[in-house]
């Protein structure tokens, strides 16, 4: 079975390419959906974080406020770097036990830090999604309603973009029409699933 790595940066259009490749009848394996499950109660990574950053990002005994700690995190890279030291593991072993789940020709795992984790010896075929940095931007402040300065500290705390187009294997250009990301989507499901 083909290990299919789909990653990006933030707001360059991964999740769209998910769900096309989703409707298409693949199987995803998403490990921001992970990492989510993991950090609510009563899982490893919800004392993680709760034992990194404070009994005030609760927003009562079993849940997170995930805003607060999306601030502190990006105001924060030794925070952040800690953080990911600590879940990652977590994140990505739960990622490859979902994996062994599956018997169809291909997986596509969502994982935006699939380089910065160092994770490219186990995955066959690297897609990422891309788009400029400027749409990044745009999209981001946008989406979640944040301003220029923590979407670009959201951005920077990324391998560029540019750094993974350079190492993908496919590229999906989001910035493309819709009908033609759904046609290149299209191509690369019927060649991974042959």
């Amino acid at each position: 079975m083909l290990k299919i790595g789909l990653t990006g940066g933030i707001a360059t259009g991964k999740s769209y390419v998910a769900q096309a490749f989703k409707d298409l009848g693949a199987n995803i394996i998403s490990a921001d959906e992970i990492s989510h499950e993991i950090t609510k109660y009563p899982n490893k990574g919800f004392d993680v974080l709760v034992n990194l950053m404070g009994k005030d990002i609760l927003l009562d005994k079993k849940s997170i406020n995930r805003a607060v700690v999306r601030e502190r995190v990006f105001a924060d890279e030794h925070l952040r770097k800690n953080l990911e030291l600590q879940l990652h593991p977590i994140i990505l072993d739960q990622v490859f036990i979902t994996v062994n789940n599956f018997k169809e020709k291909y997986v596509l795992i969502e994982i935006p830090l699939l380089f910065e984790c160092k994770i490219e010896d186990d995955i066959d075929i690297i897609v990422v999604a891309y788009c400029s940095r400027k749409t990044q931007l745009d999209r981001l402040t946008k989406r979640d309603n944040i301003d220029d300065s923590l979407a670009n500290k959201m951005i920077d705390a990324q391998m560029a973009i540019e750094l993974k187009k350079e190492r993908a294997d496919y590229i999906i250009d989001t910035e493309q029409e819709i009908v033609l990301i759904n046609k290149q989507i299209k191509e690369l499901h019927k060649h991974f699933s042959y």
